[in-house]
């Protein structure tokens, strides 16, 4: 009997200890937000990446929330009027497109380095 009580005991513990592990895990919440996109054209990939990190993503946000990497590859100071605005619903992929698109058609106020990674 007493042998009966002292694994049950051990079980219990080993037990115990499993999901003390496993809520700590379901406890981790990942940073989000603090991350900075990288500086780089929507249409130049990263090898390994298709699609931008989705963590800085704001679809709330008239610019998908990457004014800053907009900025970074433009020569102005400021987005232009005439920039496309991000539609919720469009993907990463779609909007990376159409900001490509509009570096295309406006060659003159990205930087040289972006122009030559877009090929224009």
């Amino acid at each position: 009997m007493t042998k009966f009580i002292l694994m049950y005991c051990c079980l219990l513990a080993t037990t115990d200890m499993f999901s003390q592990h496993a809520s700590e895990d379901a406890n981790k919440v990942p940073k989000s937000g603090t991350e900075t996109p990288p500086h780089r054209p929507s249409g130049v990939q990263i090898k390994g990446k298709s699609t931008p990190n989705a963590s800085y993503i704001n679809e709330n946000d008239v610019y998908m929330g990457r004014q800053a990497e907009i900025l970074e590859i433009l020569k102005i100071a400021r987005i232009p009027t005439d920039f496309p605005k991000y539609k919720k619903g469009t993907t990463i992929r779609e909007y990376n497109e159409i900001m490509d698109d509009y570096y295309r058609r406006h060659p003159d106020i990205i930087k040289d380095i972006y122009r030559k990674k877009l090929g224009v």
